[in-house]
């Protein structure tokens, strides 16, 4: 039997501006929850004013899990996550505390025919942070499904299904259905340049269709992806997707959708950073009927006042994910063209010992171009301690916030000065190899 064990837990504050509470909102967004009018008076949503959120009271997680394996090839991963969503709201309020369990199971095996070895495998269960292909639509959240494989060399064949994305996201779908196929780990020039390559057929059937626009299109897709990665600290990858029409009124450019970009990683001396460099553009066909904003993370018929989970809960783990992900193209309808260039950045500097400065940026053009740009360029200025990985004490300045209004977690970016940050982290592992 092998095993270990985390234990982990953190804290998070934030303090808003002394110039203003006032947030960001694009032209053609500026109306939150424009046709829900109930909930527009609920949840304060009138004007530009930030609403309330768990980090104005300073929230706190905690998770007690890990792996445990009975033999080599079968795995577990479980784990119980709890979070208070603010002191403020009350020590034993029911409504600000919540726990979730979370698991997943791995089969990893082999078998030989003909003396070639064959590689098979099975994950049912949950995965946070999920990121498909090369991040078209699938980045920056967290799916329940399952994921087959089956491999033979470099040659790997997948199939992945994600449970409703309706219910949890927004996004107008039931299943999503993928079948890949995979050419991996291909020495270019030398050792130091590896290639992936991925052939799929994604199926992402809207549940409703609501207009005659989307009743002549397919819910699935046909993509090729691709990265190369040098030394395993850069790494360029691409991926185009095409949609499937039932008419031949549409042009190739309506129907398909790119990304580009561009990893990079430095650790020198007392310096660590981390860069992504972007661009993707949705046609104007491919997004249609993919929107659903029928998702709330704080109750329909409450206040914002310590109403901070509805049918769905925003953890607060999710809050550290870059702000781009598929929700936020399509919440951009009305069958338009939408392009977005995106940086996002980690960048640290141990200035004396385990001290140190840092500043995450994570900056996003976006244009649309029926509705015109939204810019959104969220900004968090730091000072640490950092005496083990995990474990830490931070104070720093931000421009971004939590926001519950909307259909996916994401963020307000406050339109006036900066909020005061603090944040404490502590995690310990504990592991045992008994039984090898």
């Amino acid at each position: 039997m092998r095993w270990n064990l985390r234990v982990a837990a953190g804290h998070m504050y934030q303090a808003a501006p002394d110039e203003g509470s006032d947030v960001y909102l694009p032209d053609n967004l500026e109306v939150r929850r424009e046709d829900q009018p109930n909930l527009r008076r609920n949840w304060d949503l009138f004007g530009n004013g930030v609403t309330d959120n768990p980090l104005f009271h300073g929230a706190a997680w905690m998770e007690v899990g890990g792996t445990f394996s009975p033999f080599g090839g079968l795995a577990a991963d479980l784990a119980l996550y709890a979070e208070h969503r603010g002191i403020s709201y009350g020590v034993n309020s029911r409504n600000a505390i919540f726990v979730v369990p979370r698991y997943k199971l791995r089969l990893d095996s082999n078998f030989h025919v003909l003396n070639r070895k064959i590689d098979i495998g099975v994950h049912v269960g949950d995965t946070r942070n999920a990121r498909l292909h090369e991040g078209l639509i699938i980045e920056h959240i967290d799916v329940q499904g399952s994921h087959f494989y089956l491999g033979f060399g470099k040659l790997r064949l997948e199939y992945t299904k994600i449970g409703d994305l309706l219910n949890q996201i927004g996004l107008n779908i039931n299943d999503l259905d993928d079948f890949s196929l995979y050419w991996r780990d291909q020495e270019l020039f030398s050792p130091r340049w590896r290639l992936d390559l991925a052939l799929s057929r994604t199926f992402v059937d809207p549940y409703f269709t609501s207009t005659v626009v989307t009743d002549a299109l397919y819910g699935n897709h046909v993509s090729i992806a691709a990265s190369v990665t040098f030394d395993s600290t850069q790494r360029v990858y691409a991926q185009a997707a095409r949609r499937f029409s039932k008419t031949d009124e549409h042009s190739h450019g309506e129907l398909m959708a790119f990304v580009l970009g561009l990893n990079s990683r430095i650790e020198s001396g007392p310096l660590r950073a981390a860069a992504t460099l972007e661009w993707r553009r949705y046609g104007a066909l491919f997004n249609s009927g993919y929107y659903n904003r029928n998702v709330y993370f704080r109750e329909e018929t409450g206040g914002n006042y310590n109403n901070t989970q509805g049918d769905n809960v925003y953890p607060l783990e999710a809050f550290d994910r870059g702000f781009s992900q598929w929700a936020v193209y399509t919440e951009l309808r009305n069958e338009a063209v939408v392009e977005a260039f995106i940086l996002r950045s980690d960048i640290r500097f141990n200035f004396y010992r385990d001290l140190y400065a840092g500043l995450q940026l994570d900056l996003n053009f976006i244009d649309n171009d029926i509705a015109g740009p939204a810019n959104y360029t969220f900004q968090t200025w730091a000072l640490g301690w950092e005496p083990r990985p995990g474990n830490s004490l931070q104070m720093g300045l931000t421009n971004k916030t939590m926001n519950l209004d909307k259909h996916y977690p994401t963020f307000y970016e406050f339109a006036q000065g900066f909020a005061l940050e603090l944040r404490a982290n502590i995690a310990v592992d504990i592991s045992s190899g008994a039984g090898q």
